[in-house]
């Protein structure tokens, strides 16, 4: 078999802010973390310093990843990521300049985001100006656009970095009661010397007891993942309800074709509706809805979550039901929920997959706090069926120390994935500022999906030491 021995070395330094005058202050962090893999001499080195400075009406932030992919074995071999930034704020507007963030329309105009669960970053270099002399509001940008994911220790970029994004956009707003905006975005895609266009218009009604929220996207233009012109669009709508007690919202929404920015990094997004976050097709061929209702009973909930996909053909189907009830007797927290997803045709190699997930969480707020969690998940795919149990326990001895572990058993081995896993971990804060955490064991590996998009992590044998020193 073959041994792996993984050692990843965190280390944050935060220095404080510094004030040199009364409208002037700077704060620099700094961060370094490491893995080694003893059996094949392989390691991953990641640096990040961060420097964040304010005068008055002005900020400015500078950024520097510099980091050492293990697959290249050259200690000369470094790559760096820079991002900075200034903007300058003043009465009715403001200027943004270099690296930004910028979402528009629920993701279903512009969606530039860090995801921190798939280490995905998406942003935009280049000058974002926005007005807002009234209740109207005005947006004009012009930026490179970005989407780096971080994966088997390097930053992956997925897009041709030669794309200029211009885009413009407009906002009425009603005492905050009413919304209508739209946004017109130009993508010129020098590699290619072609052009996609992406229009998108949006609604948003709130009142004491409802909320009404609709938008509209369409494009055309230059489609890299046919390499041709095409047309897509996106609906989505959102109603609803807020009772004394009990919330209630139905969201639909329809995806045709919608991939501006090209597949793999779309610069707008679908949205995902399930609770787990899958999705069929990302927006490409997908119509469906879900409901969710949310009650409270003094302080306890009960949430239940219902969601449907398919596409045109229906030939791809995916229903999701998710329920759970959280109360709060005495110094006492128990969780209980039941997820069942069904996945018709979802994957090239299965045809027919069930999954279904329950989740036991309980946990006591006493002298010595502790924490029990049991999750067991019952899969189906076509005629292999297997299941996996976890049993996870936290114990916190003092304020400052808590030990946890966690064992994970496979009724049968699957793909040759293992059949047993078990951790063991402890973390200790000590002096305010500083602290330490040692994991030693096995983690099992899976499916990790956010937003509609998913990947696989690799499953994780050996030890993990981690430090964080702030001040």
């Amino acid at each position: 078999m073959r041994k792996l021995f993984c050692m990843a070395i965190s280390f944050l330094l935060l220095i404080p802010v510094f004030t040199f005058a009364d409208n002037f202050n700077m704060n620099f962090s700094h961060n370094t973390d490491g893995m080694l893999w003893t059996d094949s001499s392989a390691y991953i080195m990641n640096n990040s310093d961060i420097v964040n400075i304010v005068f008055k009406n002005l900020k400015a932030n500078i950024e520097l990843k510099s980091y050492f992919p293990y697959k290249i074995q050259s200690v000369n071999q470094y790559s760096k990521i820079w991002k900075r930034t200034i903007k300058y704020t003043g009465s009715g507007f403001s200027v943004t300049a270099g690296d930004f963030y910028m979402t528009k329309a629920r993701n279903s105009g512009l969606s530039f985001y860090y995801d921190d669960q798939l280490h995905i970053d998406r942003y935009l270099d280049g000058i974002n100006l926005s007005f807002t002399p009234n209740m109207f509001s005005y947006n004009f940008m012009a930026a490179t656009p970005y989407s780096k994911e971080y994966k088997n220790g390097i930053y992956i970029t997925h897009n041709d970095t030669t794309d200029i994004l211009f885009a413009s956009g407009a906002d009425l707003n009603l005492k905050n009661r009413f919304t209508l905006g739209t946004s017109i975005n130009y993508l010129s895609i020098a590699s290619y010397n072609r052009a996609d266009r992406l229009a998108n218009i949006y609604m948003d009604l709130l009142m004491d007891y409802f909320e009404i929220y609709s938008s509209f996207s369409y494009r055309n233009g230059f489609d890299r993942s046919v390499f041709g012109n095409n047309q897509g669009f996106l609906s989505y709508a959102n109603i609803s309800l807020y009772l004394s007690r009990t919330t209630i919202a139905l969201e639909t929404f329809y995806a045709d074709s919608f991939d501006f920015g090209g597949s793999g990094f779309r610069y707008a997004e679908a949205p995902s509706l399930t609770y787990s976050g899958y999705s069929i097709n990302r927006g490409m061929d997908e119509i469906g809805g879900r409901l969710n209702i949310q009650t409270s009973f003094s302080s306890d909930i009960f949430k239940t979550d219902a969601a449907f996909f398919t596409n045109k053909a229906m030939n791809k189907k995916l229903s999701e039901i998710y329920s759970a009830f959280e109360a709060y007797p005495g110094n006492k927290f128990i969780h209980l929920s039941l997820n069942y997803i069904y996945e018709d045709h979802l994957h090239s190699n299965i045809n027919l997959k069930q999954t279904l997930k329950s989740d036991i969480e309980f946990s006591i707020a006493s002298k010595i706090p502790l924490k029990f969690i049991n999750r067991e998940e019952f899969t189906s795919e076509d005629t292999l069926k297997y299941l996996d149990s976890e049993i996870e326990a936290d114990l916190t001895l003092l304020p400052s120390l808590t030990v946890y572990g966690t064992f994970t058993y496979r009724n049968r081995n699957v793909r040759n994935e293992g059949t047993i896993w078990s951790l063991g971990g402890l973390r200790f804060d000590f002096m305010n500022y500083n602290t330490l955490q040692l994991e030693v064991g096995s983690r099992k590996g899976g499916i990790v999906c956010s937003g509609g998009v998913c990947r696989y992590e690799d499953p994780f044998k050996g030890v993990k030491l981690k430090y964080s020193f702030s001040i």
